[in-house]
């Protein structure tokens, strides 16, 4: 009879014999991605895997490993990796082409361990979006095969630094058509991908809520600020950070218009502004969320509450000034979901008030997109339900 640790031993070198590399894979955790019947088949998905995430990819017989406690089949995975999370990361990168990816154990042991998708960094959630690692790298980088990608440079003035001039990537797959503008250190600097779905097509609320979950188990986790419209929108942001190679960077899923958007914005390398930034066109900047087209409107809101509610009675005929003070210190085209509405005073010459200052009344902040309105307390350092101005106004 043969001790364990020997039967572990020759379960290993079956194993290996249903491997891609030549040697094959320590026991450990993979991005588990299909169960296959054939090997023919597993190893052409391992070689397509390869090709997708740029890591080494395999598969195994699964009888011949005890953590799987599956029945007889080949597992093709992505991996090994050296942790449950580089493993979970990679699963939530190849989500568009193997929905039921998670991080998975192989080993000798009759555990079963398994985690759920995970992004590691913001970018990890463009995993939902069919675009293999080489489209989000350098602009120079070879494709996999069977992936048509168009690539153009960006018309710029001349003068401007070979480095500086951003390389546009358009790729169509599996119906998204992607855009994406490259910076020559820092990889997109701007991405949107846009599939043509109605609002009342199941795909859209399954892709909707695949992304919102993803989005918020890693916002917390990551240091992300996460902003979320039910069936409509998710808006996570990064904030800039000179210690890390890529951030103040925003990723959000929007639908609308006939279709669901994934847009992913870079504005700092190393805390620095991207070379290409200022060379980008304006569609390559463009998003759906409100912006300063929405300033009108949102003043307009904000100045018709103060009048109908009476919230300053004490001032008198153009002492009053509406306007747009974003409070988040973004640029003020970022993405957004709100306008934020400054009221100052107008000290005009000859009216007896200081013409040098402008005090700030209130600050209010506008949702267009659902109607909401916000009110700065400064007591509490934040934003609150408009209402709750009434209760300290004399």
């Amino acid at each position: 009879m043969l001790v364990p640790v020997m039967r572990c031993v020759l379960q290993v070198l079956l194993a290996l014999s249903g491997v891609a590399r030549s040697g094959g894979p320590d026991p450990g955790w993979v991005a588990s991605c299909d169960v296959v019947y054939s090997e023919a088949e597993a190893r052409a998905l391992a070689e397509e895997l390869e090709a997708i995430l740029l890591t080494d990819a395999g598969w195994a017989w699964i009888p011949s490993w005890p953590s799987l406690l599956g029945n007889s089949g080949w597992l093709v995975f992505a991996g090994p990796f050296q942790s449950e999370e580089e493993a979970a990361s990679a699963a939530c990168n190849l989500l568009w082409r193997f929905p039921d990816a998670c991080a998975t154990y192989v080993g000798c042991g009759s555990r079963r361990l398994r985690a759920d998708p995970a992004a590691s960094d913001l970018s990890d959630l463009l995993g939902v979006v069919p675009l293999p690692m080489a489209l989000r790298d350098f602009p120079g980088i070879e494709y996999p095969e069977g992936w048509d990608v168009e690539r153009s440079s960006v018309s710029v003035d001349e003068g401007v630094e070979e480095w500086e001039v951003p390389v546009r990537l358009d790729v169509s797959r599996d119906d998204w058509e992607i855009s994406i503008w490259m910076d020559c250190y820092a990889g997109p600097a701007e991405l949107r991908a846009v599939l043509p779905l109605e609002p009342d097509d199941e795909r859209t609320g399954l892709l909707y809520d695949r992304f919102a979950s993803l989005a918020g188990e890693c916002s917390g986790r990551l240091g992300l600020d996460l902003e979320l419209c039910e069936g409509v929108y998710a808006l996570l942001t990064d904030p800039i950070d000179s210690e890390r190679r890529l951030s103040d960077r925003d990723l959000w899923l929007f639908v609308g218009n006939g279709s669901v958007e994934i847009g992913y914005t870079v504005r700092a390398f190393y805390g620095e502004g991207l070379y290409c930034w200022e060379h980008l066109p304006e569609e390559a900047r463009a998003h759906p969320f409100p912006s300063m087209t929405h300033v009108s409107q949102a003043i307009l809101t904000v100045a018709t509450l103060a009048s109908l509610e009476e919230l300053y009675p004490w001032a008198t005929e153009g002492l009053l000034r509406y306007c747009v003070e974003f409070m988040d210190g973004r640029d003020a085209l970022a993405p957004r979901s709100f306008v934020d509405v400054a009221i100052r005073e107008h000290h005009a010459e000859g009216s007896g008030l200081d013409p040098r200052t402008a005090p700030i009344v209130d600050r209010f902040r506008f949702y267009p997109l659902s109607g909401e309105i916000l009110w700065f307390d400064v007591v509490g350092a934040g934003f609150t339900d408009w209402e709750e101005v009434l209760e300290v106004r004399p």
